[in-house]
């Protein structure tokens, strides 16, 4: 049975919050089970809960803790910052490295001392690959000893990468030079030389023009069941002795005399054999997969079982509690503080960067432009520190470090960070933030490997996937703590519409490139007003106005309208756009066609709003049998109010019945 403890978090918060984790710890020593604590970001659950277990390491004087992080190399990791608190704190820590820091005659010896305790209270703290070696360790190895003899073991931040098995692809070269394969090897080979595979596999394209066919699902494993039949006891064992022997060939698996490799293959073996005899054979654990048509893969997403009986405190911001039924195999005690405290966001279309462009080495003006932008901002802030996050690709392109070092040459106070990284840092507290290319995590990841946790469930995968986008996002832009400051909050800016965001104020005039950008930031703010105002949005607003290049002036205004906007305050978009027909300095306005086709749809998908398409009233003589009409997704009674919401606004000039002001307000 789950359990739900709501934190009350207000002026003593961490006083609350030391409480909580508090009691945690003593159901920990006492009962044991697996722990998710559920804080804001910047809350001070890391904090509050080392600095607890330091209390109660120094007092007991024996007890081992394991604290398990997403980063530990570089100075702004949480693994570093986590290190500098237990030492302050007066706790023997250490960090552990990968087998690849060690160099040298004892190397091998040198990594695995890591993992011995030494008897008497320390803090080991290990990255997700290094826990995912553990779970798969065997009985009485080193790794599995340090797991199974940790007192508490931490999780700072989303664990899924860590448990997950590492190791998730044999190439089937690879299988194919396995000496005298079993059955199970065989058919897998057998299934890419037939050929089958080009028209039974999913066929994915990305942006860079590589292809991926991924065969899974009902048809992967009719083709497999068809070349072999009932598997036998004996088919199993060759199939884990045929990938161990891959894994061996290619040092794939890491670890320690051979533990992981075993371990993390048996778990492959065990969860194959549950899906090959499954009654509907959809899941999505396992695949062939060929990319750029070269020879495939068999892949393996498979979660790595929780050995331990003792306890794991779980500290996550996003944490759900379906998510973490999943992912740990059993139930739970949750414990989750109520986070009613919204980012204040400021929206800036001009500043996007396109990544495939930066990459390539084009639009090196136009990044110029963003860079220096982002430098007034800084100055007119008083010098204040600034984040850019971008995607890692964009960060190690030569084209944008080339710029960066342009305009930002010796500056200490702009820091830049791709997505996915500083998980849980608190280096950047205070700092703006300037997001210039939107967060993505790879649709590989939805069918591949969340089908770890959700093998056999589509929809589940797909909530999971937007789940991940979702904290993704909210992670990186809460690393300035803004909700924490609500005196001198931070600036956040994305360079992308975004429902609920204000406009970001450009300071330097536009670029030629920019013109579309800031033509989307008006529209967006032109939609936001109208939702505000009307509830919804028709794309016959647009119609006459100013904002196209092939419209017609007053086409779909009536004079009750004209009334009603001229009512509004002279800041209104609506009014200056619609009545006074002004466009602000560096806007240019675009063609029907494209707004309709390019400009609109962008916009609508980021403000989360659902087309409703009505058919055309009776009294309009326009031409046009359908109107669209854009209201929330969760709008109630969505379809009638897209009909009031056009006969209200957006009568033709030869409509006879018009609508009275009184309808319209």
């Amino acid at each position: 049975m789950n359990q739900s403890l709501h934190l009350p978090l207000p002026d003593d918060e961490k006083t609350t919050l030391q409480s909580a984790l508090r009691s945690t710890l003593d159901l920990d020593d006492s009962v044991g089970g697996f722990f998710v604590v559920a804080v804001e970001p910047g809350g001070g659950k890391s904090t509050v809960l080392r600095a607890e277990l330091a209390t109660r390491a120094i007092a007991e004087g024996t007890r081992p803790i394991l604290w398990v992080v997403k980063e530990t190399l570089n100075a702004e990791s949480l693994g570093e910052q986590t290190r500098q608190h237990f030492s302050e704190q007066g706790v023997p820590v250490r960090v552990l490295r990968g087998r690849d820091h060690f160099k040298g005659r004892g190397k091998t010896r040198a990594y695995a001392e890591q993992f011995e305790w030494s008897g008497t209270s320390e803090v080991k703290i290990i990255s997700q690959k290094h826990l995912a070696a553990m779970l798969c360790a065997d009985e009485g190895t080193l790794l599995h000893e340090c797991l199974r003899t940790a007192h508490t073991v931490v999780l700072d931040e989303d664990p899924l990468d860590g448990l997950i098995l590492p190791g998730k692809g044999w190439s089937l070269s690879e299988l194919s030079r396995v000496s005298s394969p079993g059955r199970i090897v065989k058919a897998l080979l057998a299934l890419e030389a037939g050929g089958a595979w080009r028209a039974e596999a999913e066929l994915t394209e990305t942006k860079r023009k590589q292809t991926t066919h991924r065969w899974t699902n009902r048809s992967f494993w009719a083709a497999l069941k068809g070349e072999l039949g009932a598997l036998t006891p004996h088919d199993l064992e060759q199939f884990q002795t045929d990938l161990l022997a891959a894994s061996r060939a290619t040092a794939k698996l890491d670890d320690i005399e051979g533990s992981l490799s075993r371990g993390a293959v048996r778990e492959v073996v065990k969860a194959f054999n549950h899906d090959y005899h499954l009654d509907d054979p959809v899941s999505q654990r396992f695949n062939l997969r060929w990319n750029n048509g070269e020879q495939g893969a068999f892949n393996a997403f498979v979660l790595a079982p929780w050995p331990r009986a003792g306890t794991a405190i779980v500290l996550d911001a996003y944490a759900t509690p379906d998510l973490y039924e999943r992912l740990l195999g059993g139930p739970i005690v949750m414990r989750k503080a109520p986070q009613d405290k919204e980012l204040q966001l400021r929206s800036a279309p001009a500043l996007a960067l396109n990544e495939l462009n930066i990459v390539a080495g084009h639009q090196h003006q136009h990044l110029l432009y963003v860079l220096q932008e982002i430098r007034e901002h800084q100055k007119r802030r008083g010098g204040r520190k600034v984040l850019i996050v971008v995607s890692k690709q964009v960060r190690e392109s030569p084209n944008f470090r080339k710029a960066f070092q342009a305009v930002f040459a010796g500056s200490a106070d702009v820091a830049v960070q791709h997505w996915q990284s500083s998980r849980g840092s608190n280096s950047y507290v205070g700092c703006d933030i300037f997001a210039l290319t939107e967060p993505h995590i790879n649709t590989a990841a939805r069918e591949e490997t969340l089908a770890a946790v959700a093998p056999t469930d589509p929809t589940l995968r797909q909530e999971l996937y937007r789940h991940l986008q979702v904290t993704e996002l909210l992670q990186m832009l809460h690393r300035s703590r803004q909700i924490h400051n609500p005196h001198d909050p931070s600036d956040i800016v994305v360079s992308w519409p975004l429902k609920g965001a204000a406009r970001y104020e450009m300071i330097l005039p536009p670029t030629k490139g920019a013109h579309n950008k800031l033509w989307l930031t008006l529209v967006q703010d032109l939609i936001m007003e109208s939702l505000q105002r009307l509830g919804g949005f028709c794309y016959d607003f647009l119609l006459g106005s100013c904002l196209l290049t092939d419209s017609v002036p007053d086409q779909k205004i009536s004079p009750q309208i004209k009334a009603w906007l001229g009512s509004l305050p002279p800041e209104s978009v609506l009014r200056q756009v619609l009545l006074e027909g002004s466009l602000p300095p560096g806007i240019q306005p675009v063609a029907k066609e494209t707004a309709k086709k390019t400009h609109l749809p962008t916009i609508i998908k980021h403000l989360g709003l659902q087309l409703h398409e009505i058919a055309a009233s009776p009294y309009d003589l326009g031409g046009a049998q359908q109107r669209q009409v854009f209201l929330p997704d969760d709008y109630p009674g969505a379809e009638v109010a897209a009909v009031r919401l056009y006969e209200r606004f957006v009568p033709p000039g030869k409509r006879t019945l018009k609508p009275s002001l009184e309808d319209i307000i």
